[in-house]
């Protein structure tokens, strides 16, 4: 039953770290450039892009696939900041943003 509680607490304590690095795309400005939401990120910090991709008939099995990288380009408040896409990946409504 310790063993049982404990792993509950040691997911319980790895999701709530994750939610801390992760954040969503907020606004496009253009084909490379976006404002995100994610906190603990300043000018030059490298964050990955991360799409959501859902598969099966009635159960919905969804795995999150990389699909580029982005500098912070600039920090509008302690939540807020805007990046530019590295390469030529386009960006798309409803990607993840993750900080390296």
């Amino acid at each position: 039953m310790k063993l049982v509680k404990l792993s509950i607490a040691v997911c319980l304590m790895s999701a709530t770290a994750m939610a801390g690095v992760q954040g969503r795309i907020t606004t496009k400005i253009d084909a490379q450039k976006a404002q995100i939401e994610l906190r603990g990120v300043k000018a030059g910090d490298k964050v990955t892009l991360l799409e959501e991709v859902c598969e099966g008939p009635k159960v919905k099995l969804c795995r999150t696939e990389k699909v580029g990288v982005a500098t912070v380009s600039k920090v509008i408040d302690s939540e807020t900041s805007e990046i530019k896409v590295e390469g030529q990946q386009p960006l798309k409504d409803g990607l993840l943003i993750e900080k390296q």
